[in-house]
């Protein structure tokens, strides 16, 4: 039992050094998750039920899974060649093609989700109080600055 949870807690060890890896490393980790922390706000601003801000978590977390697997598969084709070569490259373009693929995906999720709520956005705002939308408000602040350190790197 004592060697199951040494090896669960190293386990966790070798995760949080993998997500400390690619948060340092990736400025489109911090893009994407710039953009799910205003997409989140902008969903439990919205009183999104909890199947809708499930649907919403799970897209975000879609996207973020894989800028993850985009960075593993990229460091592993580096491991294997210095030169390039025709398949490093496919492997590559390949990763970063679903990136893209979960990318689009979300965006059309957000239309479908977020769409409905978007002529009735002015009255929204002047129903909401203060606190409300300075709690979005700032959560949408903290989104748009991972969004621009992800672009500064």
């Amino acid at each position: 039992m004592r060697d199951r949870r040494r090896h669960f807690r190293e386990a966790l060890g070798f995760a949080w050094d993998g997500f400390r890896y690619v948060w340092r490393t990736q400025g489109n980790m911090r893009i994407h998750a710039g953009f799910g922390v205003m997409v989140i706000a902008l969903a439990r601003w919205l009183g999104f039920d909890a199947v809708r801000l499930a649907v919403v978590m799970l897209t975000v977390g879609a996207v973020i899974g894989a800028e993850w697997l985009n960075t593993a598969i990229e460091r592993a084709v580096d491991l294997v060649t210095t030169r390039p070569h025709p398949l490093a490259r496919l492997a590559k373009d390949l990763a970063a093609g679903a990136v893209l693929w979960f990318g689009l995906v979300a965006v059309v999720v957000g239309v479908l989700l977020f769409g409905p709520y978007l002529p009735d956005l002015p009255a929204l705002i002047a129903r909401s109080s203060p606190g409300r939308l300075a709690e979005v408000g700032a959560m949408l602040a903290v989104g748009l600055a991972l969004v621009f350190t992800g672009i500064r790197r």
